[in-house]
């Protein structure tokens, strides 16, 4: 239902979506169109190709910033385990970053936005560093690729390899959640069109790159 709202073919803020297939859509950024996968059929038909989890280990569930406290010693202190079990070593880093770039990157310039996601796919290493590019030329967006880079060499450095593969599947999933997620503050609920549509850019890439990833398992997506 969510989908089917967004990908109604209106501009907002310099871009539009809109269904091409039940397997693809279109979106339009200043005028220019870019075909990506529908992230939702991708995820239905293909997720029993997904590889499972390298590593499981005992991880919080619900890192973000609500849940983060920094003293005057800057010592980190964590709270709310309501979530924390077993899960895939990842699971954390994933949901960290999703949370740095729908929450806490205070940008709404959309077609900004797109080029952002843009340069985190054309990623191939957890260990590359990540470089802004023009128009994602301000503060936010430097002072976030830094934080990005240095989140995913450590989780590099866990996951004991820097293929991006089974981090990407987690930042697909989370993405998709992003989709729907209402927010729990008054900044949260009036940004949900801009996180909407931010989440969606996101997905939608992703699976064009794990697209090319299961290709090389000889999946043909």
């Amino acid at each position: 239902e969510t989908l089917a709202e967004l990908l109604n073919g209106e501009e907002f803020h310099g871009i539009c979506f809109e269904r091409v297939n039940p397997k693809q859509i279109c979106l339009i950024v200043n005028g220019e169109s870019y075909l990506l996968r529908d992230p939702l059929w991708f995820v239905q038909t293909y997720r029993d190709h997904f590889p499972q989890p390298r590593f499981r280990c005992l991880t919080h569930g619900d890192l973000n910033g609500r849940n983060m406290f920094v003293d005057e010693e800057r010592k980190v202190w964590l709270i709310d385990f309501f979530k924390t079990g077993w899960g895939p070593i990842l699971r954390d880093f994933g949901e960290l970053e999703t949370v740095i770039k729908f929450e806490l990157l205070p940008e709404n310039s959309l077609p900004k936005l797109f080029a952002f996601e843009q340069t985190l796919a054309g990623l191939n290493s957890l260990r590359d560093d990540i470089y802004p590019e023009p128009p994602c030329n301000s503060i936010e967006f430097r002072k976030t690729c830094a934080i990005l880079s240095h989140l995913r060499q450590i989780a590099a450095k866990q996951y004991e390899s820097a293929h991006p593969m089974e981090y990407e599947i987690g930042l697909l999933f989370y993405a998709l959640k992003m989709l729907t997620w209402d927010g729990v503050s008054s900044v949260d609920s009036a940004r949900r069109p801009i996180r909407q549509r931010h989440a969606l850019i996101s997905a939608a890439l992703l699976c064009d790159k794990l697209a090319n990833h299961l290709k090389a398992t000889h999946v043909r997506p």
